[in-house]
């Protein structure tokens, strides 16, 4: 309805309106939402799969890049507490440990847990960051300069990398993969310089 003012009176009336005169009333048609609704499925139908792709590979980059951190925390803390820190890698559970006193048999052997007696300050589980996210190299076919993967993905003697105070370490790297055949390679020079590769197109890639 419209409220219509009669000119001169001061006065007012009300005056009806057919449906279908107001602009912008008009809905939509049941063809309409039909054909909307089949769009929509097309494009979710068509983004799932790369999602599918896109997220395990996402999930890898997040837990190689933390394990970089992690590698860069424990120097850190080996340089601050003017002692040995390290990470000691349990391939078997694809998990790590970043320790800061390697117990009274004075090594690098991990927590109770796993037959050592380190103090460990942090553990990171690699299903943390997604499911088939584990101790790999994926389709990645030779190691970090050349030959052959070793047997559990872990190059570090004893599995353990250790950091002194001056922020040396032993030489090494370790291999993550997904179930996609994506794989990093996190490790460290004996300068204590810490390297994270990314396997692409046939060769391992500085990121």
């Amino acid at each position: 309805m419209l409220i219509e003012t009669i000119p001169g009176k001061g006065h007012w009336k009300m005056r009806g309106i057919r449906q279908g005169n107001i602009a912008g009333a008009k809905g939509f048609s049941i063809i309409e939402l039909l054909v909307t609704f089949v769009v929509l499925g097309i494009l979710v139908g068509l983004a799932i799969p790369a999602f599918s792709v896109w997220l395990p590979n996402y999930q890898l980059t997040s837990a190689a890049k933390e394990l970089y951190a992690n590698l860069n925390l424990t120097k850190l803390g080996a340089i601050k507490q003017n002692k040995s820190w390290a990470v000691v890698f349990d391939p078997n559970s694809d998990r790590y440990f970043i320790c800061n006193d390697d117990g009274a048999n004075n090594s690098w052997d991990g927590p109770p847990s796993i037959g050592g007696d380190d103090t460990v300050v942090k553990t990171v589980e690699l299903d943390h960051y997604g499911k088939g996210i584990t101790f790999s190299h994926g389709a990645a076919t030779a190691a970090v300069g050349g030959g052959s993967f070793p047997g559990d993905n872990v190059s570090y003697a004893s599995n353990a990398v250790a950091f002194n105070p001056t922020g040396f370490a032993n030489s090494g790297y370790v291999y993550l993969g997904n179930t996609k055949g994506k794989s990093y390679a996190v490790g460290t020079l004996a300068c204590g310089v810490i390297m994270l590769k990314r396997w692409d197109s046939g060769t391992w890639t500085e990121q």
